[in-house]
């Protein structure tokens, strides 16, 4: 029987929040440690619109131990520099593909692109990336924080001192041919005179994403960031079937169809079909149809953390489950859910929380829903 936080047996728990713009993933590990994979608010000024800091409040989690930045698109960072501050996290995760060169590189191209385009969403962008990384810097000077780079085949945990556990997490990517032209398009991207230069494409931001596979004794975890086709080729190229067989997978890219290459839903249900994760994105019309449909062949069920794009009348929410009701946990996601109500009407949450056996319970938090 799969157990909540605190009772009998330890579990697994991966929280998934999004509103159609964004993602944010909160785990707490069987341990008890807590660690949020990316974020993202509207308001990074206001904490009252941080979905991720305030699920975190409503579970009263005082520290974290990791935050995972797993590429560099606004959509995946904005408010994390407040996650740092506030949650003091052991350790930062990056995307293991830039130098700090580049990183200035990159947010000096934000600074020209917000003023070329006249747009304060560039500025916010430049900001908040200047603000995380600088308070990932203070971290380290401090001593307070330790700094990781996730890239292909990188064990983040547990620390090697600590010895092998039943449950630990790994980056499967970016790889390195992924991570030089990433590179290679960052130095372009901004003349020696401080003017915008080359374009930097969604593809490019994209395909040096982390991918984290989270393993708990026979639970296997997925969370695919914003990898697109090209990266997902070449992972497939580096793993034997049976090490991308899946219990449950944060689908990649908000549901596009280049958020896959083929062959890689087939790899992950290599034996049961897992649950599958989506993070609409509104803007950019995410999920696809056809995409959807795809995963459906391969997936016991597809969750979405909130009314997609394409869908107007979306059903009542209810929790489905394979085993039996966690009325501790619901209780906590009630509450997490009266808490955003008043500034976040629209995030919605899909809570999965795992045993060692590969058992999966799942909790939607509305507006999240199944599709």
């Amino acid at each position: 029987m799969t157990q909540a936080s605190g009772i009998e047996k330890a579990s697994l728990e991966v929280h998934i929040l999004g509103g159609g713009q964004g993602e944010s993933i909160v785990i707490r590990m069987p341990d008890g440690r807590w660690g949020v994979v990316d974020c993202f608010t509207t308001s990074p000024d206001s904490g009252d619109y941080n979905s991720t800091a305030l699920f975190l409040r409503a579970h009263e989690v005082p520290q974290l131990h990791f935050v995972c930045l797993t590429h560099p698109h606004q959509d995946h960072f904005m408010g994390m520099a407040e996650l740092l501050e506030e949650f003091r996290p052991r350790e930062f995760w990056r995307f293991g593909s830039l130098s700090h060169e580049h990183i200035n590189n990159l947010i000096h191209y934000y600074e020209a692109k917000a003023i070329v385009k006249g747009q304060s969403e560039f500025s916010r962008t430049a900001d908040e990336l200047l603000a995380l990384f600088g308070k990932s810097l203070e971290g380290v000077q401090s001593n307070t924080m330790n700094v990781e780079y996730a890239t292909g085949r990188a064990s983040l945990y547990p620390p090697a001192i600590e010895g092998p556990k039943q449950y630990h997490i790994e980056s499967l990517s970016p790889t390195g041919n992924q991570a030089e032209l990433y590179q290679a398009a960052i130095i372009g991207c901004v003349t020696p005179e401080g003017k915008l230069g080359k374009k930097l494409t969604r593809t490019h931001h994209n395909n040096i994403s982390v991918v984290l596979k989270l393993t708990y004794g026979k639970t296997v975890v997925f969370l695919g960031g914003d990898l697109e086709k090209k990266g997902w080729e070449e992972l497939l190229g580096r793993y034997a079937d049976h090490m991308l067989k899946a219990t449950a997978v944060k689908v990649s890219h908000h549901g596009s169809p280049n958020g896959y290459c083929d062959q890689l839903w087939e790899r992950f249900c290599w034996k049961d079909k897992p649950v599958a994760v989506v993070t609409p994105s509104n803007h950019h019309q995410l999920p696809k149809e056809s995409a959807v449909t795809h995963i459906k062949q391969h997936a016991s069920a597809v969750y979405s953390t909130c009314t997609p794009w394409n869908v107007s009348d979306a059903p009542a929410p209810e929790p489905e489950s394979s085993q039996q009701s966690l009325k501790s946990l619901g209780a906590l996601l009630g509450k997490m859910s009266a808490v955003l109500a008043p500034s976040r009407p629209t995030a919605g949450c899909c809570s999965l929380i795992f045993d060692d056996e590969g058992g999966c319970t799942v909790y939607l938090t509305r507006p999240a829903q199944k599709l």
